[in-house]
């Protein structure tokens, strides 16, 4: 989407829904390749806030790692999501990123999918995140992609079975920890 189309878009669903019948948006998520780093973003976000948006989501994108400039959305955003993917070769821009937003007051929300790439550095991983305090880490279990085998699920049990140390390096730290994507029925498995 254009910049304008960005605030004609916020405008229509704030300004544009305050009503009798309707209610208007008062949050705003945004995320898209390379959303955290375009110019016009932290301009969207105040024009939100003024239109009444009460709480921000911002997801950054991992070509926007190694140039994102956090102090931008001081005050902006309330949570930041930042991709941890330990075989993407970013963990340490991530890291930088997710102790950027801490140190200026954002809350950030770590996120690594357990592709099948990234389950035997999940321990590393949640080691070097943990250092950073994302107030969360969540591990998102992939939707099942046939192809690359960085891109393809893992069977439940061996995303489990990886897991089950990243989880407790992660609790250790004091980081929240969450888990999407795997029904119960295969966490409750994993208890017993």
């Amino acid at each position: 989407m254009s910049a304008e189309e960005v605030i004609e878009n916020i405008h229509f669903f704030t300004a544009g829904l305050r009503g009798p019948r309707t209610k208007p948006c008062t949050g705003l998520i945004l995320s898209g390749v390379g959303v955290a780093t375009r110019p016009d973003t932290p301009e969207a976000i105040r024009t939100a806030r003024t239109e009444g948006i009460e709480w921000v989501v911002l997801h950054v994108g991992g070509e926007d790692l190694s140039t994102l400039n956090i102090e931008t959305f001081a005050g902006l955003i309330d949570t930041l999501v930042v991709p941890v993917q330990p075989e993407s070769g970013s963990l340490t821009e991530a890291s930088r990123v997710i102790a950027a937003a801490r140190n200026v007051g954002i809350d950030v929300a770590a996120n690594t999918t357990l592709t099948a790439n990234a389950l035997p550095a999940l321990v590393r991983t949640s080691r070097t995140v943990a250092k950073s305090k994302p107030t969360s880490m969540t591990f998102t279990y992939p939707f099942p992609i046939n192809g690359n085998e960085a891109t393809t699920a893992p069977t439940p049990a061996r995303a489990l079975s990886a897991l089950q140390p990243a989880l407790h390096v992660i609790d250790s730290a004091g980081v929240n920890a969450r888990i999407k994507g795997l029904a119960a029925c295969h966490l409750d498995k994993q208890a017993h």
